[in-house]
């Protein structure tokens, strides 16, 4: 009877360490607009989970505490389970566990439940939600999301400590900043729009850059060794002036190249011969480091990639900028 217990026991918590962990790509790959029109139709899924997402480092914590904790549950009971069960030594228990849970925990703890949650986040982030919730009060009620975040904001506030003081942005000027620039607007033609214009541009420094990312879904990439007639194939199907390389795998982004600048030259065979690196980027980065970022290294495009390396999307100065350029469409159009 203690068998079916203990790997029952297993099961369910690998179960929940295949949610926590799906539950931080599907953050990133959640599509805000729908979300928050569902949350304006009272939708109570919809609602509960934009609630979540109005703190997402706070959210982004609780996936991560769930995952850790749910893989220690699962390793201690598989480990129990063969110490009590075959009689294996502490030294035997430690090597056939790690055997046993490492591809285990690998294939249907990480890799299948962030692919199934990439692709279906929508519906399955509002699924999740009530889970979500209660791991949330549980987590904080013990200390554990404070005592993390705190941690968090430690490091944080000691990387801005070793930047140049022309780097380091301080939210209560900006905001005193904001305030006076929206109140000598006030009245004045197309003031409102040019106030929310001011709004988004202060704003800035604390967008995520995985809001405004183009999801992977929809980023066409070619592999290393494409050669000409299929770059031309890919040319004419997509339309593209610049597409990802991949070396391996899909999700693993080397580069881009430009589409007319190969289509324009013949001396390669492949199209890793023309490649840009990628510049990769944190999903979670803010979008106005990646802007930073992008200038520095003289780039248009980038990688917004999760805690693997593995791609979640691509993003361009473009898109980096859209929120306050539209705006700025808005109130001259």
């Amino acid at each position: 009877m203690i068998w079916w217990a203990l790997i029952l026991i297993a099961i369910v918590s690998l179960a929940f360490s295949a949610f926590f962990s799906g539950a931080e790509t599907g953050m990133y790959c959640l599509s805000r607009v729908r979300l928050h029109l569902a949350a304006s139709q009272e939708d109570v899924r919809a609602k509960r989970l934009a609630a979540l997402l109005e703190n997402e480092p706070r959210t982004l914590c609780v996936t991560l505490i769930g995952t850790n904790v749910m893989n220690y549950l699962t390793s201690m009971t598989v480990a129990y389970a063969l110490a009590k069960g075959l009689m294996l030594s502490e030294l035997d228990t430690e090597v056939y566990t790690v055997m046993i849970l490492t591809p285990i925990v690998f294939v249907f703890g990480e890799v299948v439940p962030k692919s199934i949650f990439r692709l279906h986040a929508d519906r399955l982030m509002l699924s999740g939600s009530w889970i979500l919730k209660q791991a949330d009060r549980i987590f904080h009620a013990l200390g554990a999301v404070s005592l993390f975040t705190t941690l968090a904001s430690m490091a944080e506030r000691a990387v801005q400590r070793s930047q140049t003081p022309s780097r380091v942005l301080t939210l209560a000027p900006k905001r005193h900043i904001a305030t006076m620039l929206q109140d000598a607007l006030a009245g004045e033609q197309h003031g409102e729009a040019r106030s929310s214009l001011i709004r988004k541009v202060i704003q800035l420094p604390e967008i995520r850059i995985h809001t405004v990312m183009v999801s992977r879904n929809h980023v066409v990439s070619l592999a290393a060794d494409t050669g000409q007639r299929a770059l031309i194939r890919a040319a004419r199907r997509f339309g593209y002036t610049r597409l990802a390389v991949y070396d391996t795998r899909p999700r693993r982004v080397i580069g881009f190249v430009s589409v007319d600048e190969l289509l324009r030259r013949t001396d390669w065979q492949r199209i890793d011969e023309c490649l840009q690196p990628a510049l990769k980027v944190q999903a979670h980065d803010t979008v106005a480091k990646v802007i930073a970022d992008m200038q520095q290294n003289q780039r248009h495009i980038a990688v917004v990639t999760d805690r693997g390396g593995q791609m979640l999307g691509i993003v361009t100065r473009r898109d980096a900028l859209e929120a306050v350029v539209g705006a700025i469409e808005e109130s001259e159009g």
